[in-house]
């Protein structure tokens, strides 16, 4: 694609069309008298210096309620008469209030220091004659492509642009400039498009390209540079991002973007996002259109992304007055008739701000119509968007999916003992310590005598057919011992289990040990445990780090019997089919001899499988009801009160779904909320309030402090519950959490009922997080009546209760 075939419009082409008008404007002036007279051209100008000034678009000072400016008016009857009579000089009242000598009827009056010559009047008689066409201002006129003149200049002719320029350049007698020096061009469309010179490299690169040779004596071919190499300059450039940046520039400066808050403070402020969309809207391509409807209602489109949210950035750039001592509704008009005037200026060429103490002196805005879009822009509120950072995004995504992994794994935290289990037979089993190890019954290993600090114990065990993924290790307590470890209370640690091959072997004994090299490594995918002490979870036993392990020592007692249970990589597994045996390795590094007394190797009855699962669910259900009924126990009951009715003195509040009351809009310095709830059918003894967040509020709430103080805090200062006019005390009030911003100064919820409005409670440094607070009432509010709330919130900032 061409830079002129782009949807932006580039302000160099923009700059040179402007150009050509300026230069054929003389050339239409002289000829006006010889074809005919165009109104926009040649009679506006004349009405409106002379007569729209009493009978213009100032409603103010519209004179014998008549307008001149447009049709309705100008063409329109008084006393008989028709005020322009197309084709008619003789029988059109305007003509004969412009040509009398009679000062009391003579427009424009003696008395307004306006006046007409005689070539003008003898204009204006001129087009009513030649039948008083009408037009509508060139600006609220859709632009129509002029046809482009021919041209016998050969040497200049490659965009329609150079027909215009040379059609004038021929009237005078002049010629197109020769075409500058390769070098120049290449500067020059470098600093067009994307602000910065080429390095001697890139110029000697295009140069050639464009001329086929370089160095200081290279000159442009007699027919031009090749014009495919421009083009592909061109394209070239339009695709480096310092193009978005040169030209985004000039945009921001509309959008009135800047990096601080302005005013007195002039405090930093994050929205360099809405500058990277607007640098990303001019890289990309974006069309004009969708330009438009992103930056004035991104947000409002169905499923808008995040990009689309933060083009509305637009209209957060206004400043704002973070001192002490403003109105903030005085200074959130001022935003508002910013961004009026910002919409005129930047989206439709007009200056709205005229509009907004008057109806428009020159241009059809009315004081009414005014009001009325800035009634359209001033019925939202103004939240912080969160951006998510990527690497922030992907971790939040992986730690989805793991919560997900820990929820589906819950049940297998309530193991229950598999009591169908197949015991393995144990092949072998040696021990690194000087230990007398006994295999019982060929699948109970035994491990008596000394009892050194650390051991390693190696055990083969025969597997069956099919083989199994999964396999247990049971520990049992020796005779006469505290627990399945060697301790003297009976406690283990197992610090590392690994779990190997054994390669088929005919001539290799079962019975001899096989050298490391040949075994085959098998992945623990999964571990569980029935018993698991603090700090010392069953993970932590295949987790390859000798500094963790595994322990059984639980709330105090020591199991006689546990379950470790691993679930191996079957794929791993069946790739070596020939196998029958495999190798545990039980490192126990923990040292104060916290080793394994008694353990045998199990693999689930597959009859059973069913039954072990149904098992772990119910053993789960039961473990979540007993600690619901535990809870329950020591909980206190709270019974939501329905809302009625909720007012205020100015933010709106509404009642939601699920009987919480959210409130939007605009704020003051104090705000008074006054609600209203249904008492139920049982007496109030106290009154829980939660100030829950919201991502409409700043910060997340659940304040709605958005300027000077902390964002999304608030301010209660006092609470009043009453019931028929009669207010019932509070005794004491606790919280979650409480702080102030201001000095030292003690914030509580207990200071919302002392009487002082410079008292209160405030969650300064936890917004975005559910706050509570309790009140204890002196004596209970009867049922059957309903219950009003007043809430008042104020600072010498906003800081109401979102």
């Amino acid at each position: 694609m061409s830079f002129f075939d782009r949807p932006f419009v580039s302000v160099v082409p923009a700059l040179r069309n402007l150009c050509v008008s300026l230069l054929l404007l003389p050339v239409s002036s002289l000829t006006a008298q010889d074809g005919p007279l165009d109104y926009s051209r040649d009679i506006r100008p004349l009405l409106s210096n002379a007569c729209f000034h009493c009978h213009g678009p100032d409603e103010d000072r519209s004179e014998a309620d008549l307008r001149l400016d447009v049709p309705s008016g100008l063409f329109s009857e008084r006393d008989g008469q028709t005020i322009v009579s197309k084709a008619q000089p003789d029988h059109s009242l305007l003509v004969e209030r412009i040509l009398t000598d009679d000062p009391d009827l003579q427009m424009p009056p003696r008395t307004s220091k306006k006046s007409l010559t005689d070539e003008q009047k003898q204009l204006l008689v001129r087009w009513i004659r030649e039948g008083a066409v009408w037009k509508e201002h060139w600006a609220y006129v859709p632009i129509v492509l002029p046809e482009v003149p021919g041209s016998d200049n050969t040497d200049a002719d490659t965009q329609a642009i150079d027909a215009f320029i040379g059609q004038r350049l021929h009237a005078n007698g002049l010629s197109f400039s020769p075409e500058e020096h390769p070098y120049v061009l290449v500067r020059r469309v470098y600093l067009d498009l994307i602000g910065v010179q080429p390095t001697p490299e890139e110029a000697d690169q295009w140069v050639v390209r464009l001329t086929g040779s370089s160095g200081p004596d290279v000159q442009t071919p007699p027919g031009g540079v090749n014009p495919v190499a421009w083009t592909e300059l061109v394209d070239h450039l339009l695709q480096r991002p310092e193009y978005g940046e040169r030209w985004a520039r000039r945009w921001l400066d509309i959008a009135r973007y800047a990096d601080t808050n302005g005013y007195e403070k002039d405090r930093p402020r994050t929205i360099w996002p809405y500058r990277d969309w607007v640098v990303q809207a001019f890289n990309s391509d974006l069309p004009f259109d969708q330009f438009t409807v992103q930056q004035l209602a991104g947000d409002l489109l169905p499923d808008a992304t995040i990009e689309q949210r933060i083009a509305t950035g637009f209209h957060r750039n206004t400043m704002l007055n973070e001192e002490g001592g403003i109105d903030p509704l005085e200074f959130r008009f001022h935003a508002m008739t910013d961004r009026v005037s910002t919409t005129g200026t930047a989206w439709l060429g007009l200056t709205l701000q005229c509009a907004q103490c008057h109806t428009h002196k020159y241009d059809p805005v009315t004081h009414r119509e005014y009001y009325q879009l800035m009634a359209f822009l001033n019925n939202a509120d103004e939240p912080l968007l969160d951006l998510p950072d990527p690497a922030v995004e992907q971790q939040w995504v992986e730690n989805k999916a793991k919560a997900a992994q820990l929820i589906d794994s819950l049940p297998s935290h309530w193991p229950v003992p598999d009591e169908d289990a197949i015991p393995l037979t144990v092949v072998r089993a040696v021990t690194d310590a000087d230990q007398t190890v006994t295999i019982d019954h060929q699948t109970m290993i035994q491990v008596r005598g000394s009892n050194p600090e650390t051991a390693v114990y190696t055990i083969d065990v025969q597997l069956p057919e099919p083989k199994p993924d999964q396999v247990t290790l049971r520990l049992s307590s020796l005779p006469n011992s505290k627990g399945p470890g060697r301790t003297a209370h009976g406690n283990l640690v197992l610090t590392e289990l690994e779990v190997w091959q054994i390669p088929a072997m005919d001539e290799v004994p079962g019975s001899v040990d096989v050298p490391n090299e040949q075994l085959v490594r098998i992945p623990v995918l999964k571990v569980d445990s029935t018993v698991a002490q603090n700090g010392f979870p069953a993970a932590a036993a295949v987790d390859g780090n000798a500094a963790t392990g595994w322990a059984i020592h639980q709330n105090g007692k020591m199991p006689s019997r546990v379950d470790l249970q691993l679930t191996l990589d079957t794929t791993s597994w069946q790739s070596n089919k020939g196998s029958s045996q495999l190798r545990f390795v039980l490192k126990q590094q923990y040292g104060s001899q916290h080793t394994i007394g008694a353990c045998q190797f199990l693999i689930p009855n597959r009859q059973h499988v069913g039954d072990q699962e149904s098992a772990r669910q119910a053993s789960l259900q039961a473990a979540f009801e007993q600690w619901l009924s535990d809870e329950r126990a020591i909980a206190v009951h709270w019974s939501p009160l329905r809302p009625l009715t909720a007012r205020s003195n100015l933010p709106i509040l509404t009642i939601l779904d699920d009987h919480s009351i959210l409130a939007s809009g605009d704020t003051a310095k104090r705000d008074d909320y006054w609600l209203q709830y249904e008492s139920g059918d049982r007496p109030i003894t106290a009154i829980r309030l939660e100030a829950l967040p919201d991502d409409s509020l700043p910060a997340h709430g659940p304040g709605s402090t958005y300027y000077e103080g902390t964002l999304g805090d608030f301010f209660l200062t006092e609470l009043t519950a009453s019931q028929n006019a009669r207010v019932f005390a509070c005794s004491s009030a606790s919280e979650t959490y409480s702080k102030n911003r201001f000095g030292n100064a003690e914030v509580s919820a207990a200071l919302t009922f002392d009487g002082d409005v410079q008292t209160g409670w405030s969650v300064h440094g936890r917004q975005g997080e559910r706050h509570v607070a309790v009140f204890l009432l002196k004596e209970p509010i009867p049922p059957g009546q309903p219950i009003d709330l007043h809430m008042v919130f104020g600072r010498h900032f906003a800081s109401s209760l979102g």
